[in-house]
């Protein structure tokens, strides 16, 4: 799929081309989202709350931040999933600057 999506990006087929080409639905393409995306759709509605833990307390591991969460926001959340969360945060931040 990302094949697929990153030559309709630099305009090299239309989609219907790529999708004929790939043997893929038009419906198929449009709704694949990557798993990263559809993690951070899951949890989007704590995102604010970690960054918040994590700007106020920047020393906090996650063992902290994740009691944190629990104790001032009452977010129970588990080790890797708060693990993916930031390290997702990290990655987009990284790709801004």
């Amino acid at each position: 799929m990302e094949f697929a999506r990153d030559q309709v990006n630099q305009k090299l087929f239309s989609i219907n081309r790529i999708c004929q080409l790939c043997g893929i639905s038009k419906n198929t393409f449009k709704n694949h989202k990557h798993p990263n995306e559809r993690f951070l759709n899951k949890y989007s509605h704590i995102k604010k709350s970690v960054e918040k833990v994590i700007k106020d307390n920047s020393s906090y591991g996650f063992k902290r931040i994740k009691a944190a969460l629990k104790e001032d926001y009452s977010i129970q959340i588990g080790r890797d999933a708060l693990g993916q969360i930031v390290e997702t945060m990290v990655l987009k931040h990284q790709k801004k600057g």
